[in-house]
Formats: structure tokens, C-alpha cells, sequence
């Protein structure tokens, strides 16, 4: 996963975080991404100038996110993670094709297109949906609820992989 661009968290209209909070659904975010067999490594790096940034997988290594624990917001964490969902699944998945097709037009993308006027097309689509899952994120209440649904869509992902592996390897021995 993102092994092709980093993604930088300029900003957030919500409320600042306690690290107490970040550290906890870092944690569940993590163990529910390591369900599927993804790693995904957190660090809290007060040298960074943005929110949270992800730090594209180098070769073999993993993703990592990088959170500002003096700027974290309640969105960031969520955010962060969801840019490495979305390239997990890809650009041309049909739930992330149908969420960035009901985003466009929007007041969120149009806030997003504005603080990030240096990006457009596909990476565009890729923030507002990231920033999307950050705030829907950020808005459960019930930590139960969050990690049944994360639960839920990581388990999509593995099924989804399992299914094109398992058709690729009938196509190899067909050919």
C-alpha cells in the first residue's frame, strides 16, 4: 500500500485530540489491518509541519504513518489509515469508485480542492475520500461499532485478494 505517493494531512476543522485517544485507535486501527495481513507502522513525530502524513512503503517495508502529536486532531488517525485503505483496494474498486463518485460536487470537496490546489484528478479523489473516512471516523461514538466496521471492510479486502489470487492461478494453469 502506497507505495506510490505519500499523502500530507494539512488540515482539519476538527477539534484538537488527546494523545491518550490517538494511541488507542492507532492501536485498533493496526491490529484490524494486520487481520488482513497489512502492517502498518505509527509514529508520533513532533518534526513534521503537517497534521499527519503517510510515508509510501519502501520496496518490502511497511507503510507508516506519521502523526504530529501537537497538531493531532480527532479526524487525523482515521484519515491517515483510510489513505492506506483506499490504495489497498484501489482507485478502481467499486465502493471506492460509488464513494468518490457521491463525494464530487460536494462542499467537502470543494474544501479539499482548496487546501490542496496542487492536487487534481485521481489524487484529488484519494484525499477527499481519506478526509471523508477521517471525519465519518471521528464521528462514531461507539469504539465497538468502529471496529466491527473496520473489521468488516479489511475482511472485504482479504476476500477480495483470496478471489483475484485464486482466479489468477486457474488462468496461469489454463494457459
Amino acid at each position: 500500500a502506497r507505495r506510490e505517493n505519500t499523502s500530507n494531512s494539512k488540515f482539519s476543522a476538527m477539534q484538537r485530540d488527546q494523545i491518550e485517544n490517538v494511541y488507542r485507535i492507532a492501536n485498533h486501527l493496526k491490529n484490524s489491518f494486520a487481520k488482513a495481513g497489512v502492517t502498518v507502522d505509527v509514529v508520533f513525530d513532533t518534526s513534521i509541519e503537517n497534521i499527519g502524513q503517510v510515508d509510501a512503503a519502501i520496496e518490502e517495508g511497511n507503510p507508516t504513518i506519521r502523526i504530529n502529536p501537537e497538531k493531532v486532531r480527532k479526524d487525523t488517525t482515521y484519515h491517515e489509515f483510510g489513505h492506506i485503505y483506499i490504495d489497498m483496494l484501489g482507485i478502481s474498486d467499486p465502493v471506492v469508485a460509488q464513494a468518490i463518485s457521491e463525494l464530487k460536487g460536494t462542499p467537502l470537496y470543494k474544501q479539499v480542492q482548496e487546501a490542496y490546489p496542487e492536487l487534481y484528478g485521481e489524487l484529488l479523489d484519494k484525499e477527499v475520500l481519506a478526509t471523508a473516512i477521517g471525519l465519518e471516523g471521528a464521528k462514531i461514538v461507539s469504539k465497538e461499532h468502529l471496529i466491527d466496521c473496520l473489521e468488516l471492510l479489511v475482511n472485504y479486502l482479504v476476500l477480495t485478494q483470496a478471489l483475484q489470487h485464486s482466479l489468477q492461478k486457474k488462468c496461469l494453469l489454463r494457459n
